[in-house]
Parts: C-alpha cells; sequence; structure tokens
C-alpha cells in the first residue's frame, strides 16, 4: 500500500482510514487516536491516555471517565492543586468505527474549510496519519473546475479559453 490516497468526507464528517494504514499502526477497529489541529492538517496518533489535568502521560489511572496522574492525584489529596492548574488539559479523541472511519471534529473541519463531499488526502509518516485538504484546480478568471486547460502556472476553463483568445485575436 502506498503511504498517500485521497478519499471524501462524508455528510457525518468522516473519512475511512485503509485496513492497511491501520495495520500499519497497530491498530484496530474500535481503537481509539488522538488528533491535533495545524494551519493546514489533522495529525492523528495512537492515543495514550493522559491526565485531564496536567496532561502527563505516564503513570495514570482511571478515574471514573478521566485519567488522572499520580502526582495530581496527590495533590488533590492533600488540597495542594494550584489554581493554575485548573484548565483542564484538552484533548480529542476519537474511535476508529467497524468501517474504518473516523470522526473529523466540527472545529477542525471549519478550520480547514472542509464540508461533505471536500476531498482530503490521507498520508501516513512516522507512525502518524496526516489529513490534509486536497488542492482544488480552478478556472483561473471564473472558479470553474470543469474542462481545464494549463497555461503556465495557471489554468483556464474552456469557456474562458475561448473568450482569451476571441479578445486576442481582435486585439492583432
Amino acid at each position: 500500500m502506498e503511504n498517500v490516497y485521497e478519499t471524501q468526507i462524508d455528510k457525518l464528517g468522516r473519512i475511512e482510514l485503509k485496513k492497511e494504514l491501520l495495520e500499519k499502526l497497530g491498530i484496530s477497529y474500535k481503537s481509539a487516536l488522538e488528533m491535533r489541529l495545524t494551519s493546514n492538517a489533522i495529525i492523528f496518533v495512537p492515543y495514550e491516555p493522559q491526565c485531564a489535568i496536567c496532561g502527563e502521560k505516564i503513570h495514570n489511572l482511571k478515574i471514573g471517565d478521566t485519567s488522572l496522574c499520580k502526582f495530581c492525584i496527590q495533590a488533590i489529596a492533600n488540597d495542594e492543586l494550584a489554581n493554575s492548574w485548573n484548565t483542564k488539559f484538552i484533548q480529542h479523541v476519537r474511535m476508529v468505527d467497524e468501517f474504518g472511519k473516523i470522526s473529523l471534529p466540527i472545529e477542525y473541519r471549519r478550520q480547514l474549510n472542509l464540508a461533505e463531499g471536500d476531498d482530503v488526502t490521507v498520508s501516513f509518516e512516522a507512525g502518524e496519519i496526516y489529513v490534509n485538504p486536497t488542492a482544488k484546480i480552478k478556472c483561473f478568471t471564473c472558479g470553474s473546475e470543469e474542462n481545464l486547460y494549463k497555461v503556465g502556472n495557471y489554468y483556464f476553463c474552456k469557456e474562458c479559453m475561448n473568450v482569451i483568445q476571441a479578445i486576442s485575436k481582435t486585439k492583432e
């Protein structure tokens, strides 16, 4: 399997992760993936529980639905939890469903201007899955995505090319 492929966002805001990609990461269906957002991508990594208060990823215990590290548990027990620690460490975690699909948070989709039916490129590198918006090629003058011709570094649709050619003939 190649490390890069394209897929579409479905009406529920999900993308499909190929079985081969999940196997490379040692991820099975119903596994959790942690995600983070960059300026141009959503990055998934296998989920490691971390303390909901400080973000520590080692020595965690699950209390209810929340993971806490031993240091924060001790601080809570001794009523020594600093006020500066009151902000909960935010972690986006999603489960891979039985069809290999994973939901992209709405705030991430908005940040990357992604909507239902948009193409995204999924790639795998160094144990991480990258989801990038696929660049859409559009006519430079009207924005059409159909019947495009490349001229230098620009794309023009057939209709605009006809107009440009007609104009260029009248100027001669």
